[in-house]
């Protein structure tokens, strides 16, 4: 990558979300295995990340909606509720459902 594109990609992330590349970045880990959910912790906490984990889908979504997150590392197979439904915005309820049409 060209010098001047990481520059200006990184300049881009430090404004839009008020830190650098290198900076403190808010994560939640939504991961069922725990000792996987710990073994990330574990790493992103020593690159002085704040970190969050959450063990099925529906405590990740409470925390997702709750917690102002930089980056969300979410498990596709979690218990109650799957990664996609976490960060799916729900069905609008006046849409028309194409297949029912």
């Amino acid at each position: 990558m060209r010098r001047d594109k990481f520059l200006a990609i990184h300049e881009f992330f430090r404004k839009q979300y008020h830190t650098d590349l290198d900076g403190n970045v808010r994560i939640l880990i939504v991961e069922d295995d725990r000792k996987l959910a710990r073994q990330l912790k574990k790493g992103l906490d020593e690159q002085s990340h704040s970190v969050d984990v959450a063990f099925d889908g529906h405590e990740g979504l409470a925390a997702a909606q709750l917690g102002e997150f930089d980056v969300l590392v979410l498990d596709v197979m979690l218990p109650g509720m799957d990664g996609f439904s976490i960060v799916r915005p729900p069905m609008d309820s006046n849409r028309t459902d194409l297949n029912n049409s």
